[in-house]
């Protein structure tokens, strides 16, 4: 890959184990991510994004503690994956994720 290419990521670059031991790991990232979310915030307004989102695997999360959720995603097929398994959160493709379209501010 020359110096100028970008790398592309893919199910297998984000997703290390299968079956029953990546059941386990959401689980567990799950539960750590609502035990820390739930110790800092006391309601369900607000906004909220995950940078690099992937196909939603802890965004959705986001959306039981926040009124508006966005995931910023730079590989177009996760951003699709992710709209039709996690309907409530907005899935955006960006160039980059150095550089989004939102206004400073805009998430809690």
């Amino acid at each position: 890959m020359d110096g100028n290419a970008r790398a592309v990521w893919r199910a297998e670059h984000v997703v290390d184990v299968r079956d029953a031991a990546f059941a386990a790991r959401i689980y567990i990232e799950h539960h750590d991510l609502r035990r820390i979310l739930t110790s800092v915030r006391s309601n369900d307004d607000g906004n909220a994004c995950e940078i690099g989102a992937g196909f939603g695997r802890m965004t959705v999360v986001l959306t039981e503690f926040f009124r508006t959720v966005v995931g910023f995603e730079r590989e177009p097929h996760f951003v699709q994956e992710g709209s039709r398994l996690f309907p409530a959160v907005r899935f955006q493709q960006v160039d980059t994720l150095a550089q989004l379209p939102a206004e400073d501010g805009t998430f809690d």
